[in-house]
């Protein structure tokens, strides 16, 4: 019985492994077009970004707007292709911590009171799927994984 449990222990996470490539190319394909998306779409009309920074006393609120924006559209391209991977889901997942912080500061402080409240959070969502890039990689299948093969 102990040997049945064991194969199975381990089948399991041959299962696990094997399917990590895909798992981390639908979140690289899903959040990266999400990004690029989002950021083309303030790009597009940039203005409303502009005077939200303002209301939000985000300083430099022009040049943030933009820098913002670029890093949304640029990022997620990145993502999508699954270049420069690591470096743009830390990129990404500091600007969702900064979203967080400023545009849904009282989510975050009630966090351990009301979980759920920070957690439907559009920043949330988009500021944990560039974490788990970042920590994790693009995976096998991305322009990352075959300029490592090309290089190693």
């Amino acid at each position: 019985m102990e040997r049945i449990v064991e194969l199975l222990y381990r089948g399991l996470i041959a299962c696990g492994t094997y399917a990590q490539p895909v798992i981390l190319l639908a979140i690289r394909l899903i959040w990266g077009w999400l990004f690029y998306v989002s950021g083309t779409d303030k790009l597009d009309d940039i203005d409303p970004v502009i005077t939200y920074f303002k209301e939000l006393g985000i300083p430099y609120p022009v040049f943030n707007a933009y820098f913002v924006s670029l890093l949304e559209f640029i990022g997620g391209s990145c993502l999508l292709v699954g270049f420069a991977s690591r470096l743009c889901g830390l990129a990404l997942t500091l600007s969702m911590g900064v979203a967080i912080a400023t545009a849904h500061h009282a989510s975050l402080k009630v966090f351990f009171v009301n979980p759920a409240d920070l957690i439907h959070q559009d920043p949330f969502t988009f500021f944990f799927a560039a974490l788990l890039i970042f920590a994790f990689g693009p995976g096998l299948l991305s322009v990352d994984a075959l300029i490592k093969r090309r290089y190693s």
